[in-house]
């Protein structure tokens, strides 16, 4: 299935999208007025011994007829933070780094490596010129310093404007990654192969089906059946230089015409190996096999995009999810603390009844003095003498009595005295040895208060729960932005894709037809000696 056949955004009408704007610091005087319409390019590719005594390969970048030195460490930060800057933009891939079977097969010079040196300058142009006709890179405060000869990279990369971006670029606002609100911290991090349970747009959902299929096609297809045709054609090359020369020496030991007609067929077969090994094998490495690479990379990036979407949509899942685990256990706290106060005022209301009943130092207790206290003690069960507290049934017996309101003859003449409990200190007790350091553990493990305990848990949840609401608003606008910004910006690299194609196509036709005319041209005329009449032609 081809990705823009299947590319529901072709559908999109033109509505107006966010414009995307980064924050710059500070501006130095710069040495290029602007990067727009500037031709650029990487003249030379060289060891610089400049700060290190081993010395290191520099890339020269020529731009508006000023020349900058870069590393290649260099160019892999500006990629690496340029995506960091800006997730919702598809940003240009740079070549990797050397293979594992470079350096196990040159350890020590692997770096120093011609082919590679070379194929990196021509993949670094080409990041170079990607980088420049996109506007939100071109004008970036990285880039600008990037291309200044005057800059060094190691401040840059040390300066405050890096160093205020989040260590996940889910917890910055998509458009503007250097200024994040205090509401992100708390946006959460989804986990890795994360899912929406709903996809609110099932745009994206075909968008990353197709892209998913294009990078397998692109990739595990035609970029690996470029490989195996081109290690083909290294061996159709080999062969074609050993026949060649053993028609040569063969031409040696013949004689007259048929020395000639000899000689020309080893002719032929050496510019075949020279037209395949030396021009069809480069012009394909240049202009199909390193293209069709960044293809895949960039196909690899525009996922990493859709899936920066997704994860922002999945943000607003989880808040939301977060929030109500939140409010279902506020609730709960808030219901025991209205349990524990009912269970107070019982407790306090029968204490009261008690030292009614059992009287005080001031006096003897009357009736109505009970009474009050056993009405008091009934209003606050919510009048009614039993009554569920936290589950259980509790009943109004403290008296003897009925559940009816209690009464006390008046005539009775009898004062009812304090039952006193008196306990005798012993001054010389048995002693345990380390029961006080058992009775330390033991108060550290059991909550000594628990009621203080419940309320600040409820004004921590409270508290935890206003900073979810703010980070849910943040988490659906940001949604919204990424959303519109993801669309826009896999149209554009929709039209890139579609330009690379057809120029690969072309390319790879090319290659074959001046491929082939050589050796026409070439057994044509090794035809003419051998036969003595030219071929003829259709």
């Amino acid at each position: 299935m081809d990705f823009e056949d299947n590319n529901p955004l072709s559908a999109i009408d033109g509505t107006e999208q966010p414009e995307m704007s980064v924050t710059k610091p500070k501006q130095e005087v710069k040495v290029l007025k602007s990067l727009e319409n500037q031709e650029i390019t990487i003249t030379d590719a060289g060891k610089s011994r400049e700060g290190t005594k081993r010395g290191h390969i520099t890339y020269t970048i020529s731009v508006g007829g000023v020349n900058v030195r870069r590393r290649y460490s260099e160019f892999e930060s500006l990629f690496l933070n340029l995506r960091r800057l800006l997730p919702t933009v598809v940003v240009p891939p740079i070549p990797e780094k050397h293979s594992l079977t470079a350096y196990a097969a040159n350890p020590s010079h692997a770096h120093e490596d011609a082919k590679i040196i070379e194929h990196r300058r021509r993949m670094l142009t080409v990041f170079l010129k990607r980088c420049l006709e996109i506007p939100v890179i071109r004008d970036s405060y990285l880039m600008e310093r990037f291309l200044d000869p005057n800059t060094s990279w190691n401040e840059v990369l040390t300066c405050e404007y890096l160093a205020n971006l989040p260590k996940s670029s889910l917890q910055a606002p998509p458009l503007d990654a250097t200024n994040p609100t205090p509401a992100h911290a708390y946006l959460p991090i989804p986990p890795s192969g994360a899912k929406l349970r709903s996809e609110t747009d099932p745009l994206f959902k075909d968008i990353e089906d197709s892209a998913k299929e294009y990078e397998a096609v692109i990739g595990n297809g035609l970029d690996k059946a470029a490989r195996r045709i081109n290690s083909q054609y290294t061996n159709f090359a080999k062969d074609c230089a050993d026949l060649g020369g053993q028609f040569n020496a063969f031409s040696l030991e013949s004689q007259g015409d048929l020395a000639t007609a000899v000689e020309k067929v080893g002719q032929a077969l050496d510019t075949g190996y020279l037209s395949t090994d030396l021009a069809l094998k480069d012009s394909l490495t240049i202009e199909f096999s390193e293209p069709l690479a960044e293809s895949v990379q960039l196909a690899a990036t525009a996922r990493q995009v859709l899936k920066y979407r997704r994860y922002r949509a999945l943000q607003v899942e989880m808040v939301e999810k977060a929030m109500a685990s939140k409010r279902a256990a506020l609730q709960q706290l808030e219901h025991a603390e209205v349990e524990a106060q009912k269970i107070n005022d019982f407790l306090n209301a029968d204490e009261r009844i008690n030292n009614a009943l059992t009287g005080s130092s001031l006096g003897p207790v009357s009736s109505n003095d009970v009474t009050l206290a056993i009405a008091e003690a009934s209003g606050s069960d919510h009048s009614t003498a039993g009554s569920s507290v936290d589950g259980f049934s509790l009943k109004d017996d403290s008296i003897g009595g009925s559940s009816d309101t209690a009464s006390i003859d008046s005539n009775d003449k009898g004062d009812v005295q304090p039952a006193e409990r008196r306990y005798s200190s012993v001054t010389k007790g048995f002693r345990l040895p380390g029961l006080a350091s058992i009775n330390n553990a033991l108060h550290g493990m059991i909550d000594t208060d628990p009621e203080t305990t419940r309320r600040n848990n409820i004004t921590r949840t409270r508290e935890q729960l206003a900073n979810l609401e703010g980070a849910l608003e943040i988490a659906k606008q940001d949604s919204a932005v990424t959303s519109e910004a993801v669309k826009e910006e896999i149209e554009r690299y929709k039209k890139v894709k579609d330009q690379d194609l057809t120029q690969l196509v072309r390319a790879f036709v090319r290659c074959h037809i001046e491929w082939a005319e050589k050796n026409q041209a070439a057994w044509e005329e090794a035809y003419a000696v051998v036969t003595g009449e030219q071929l003829p032609r259709n």
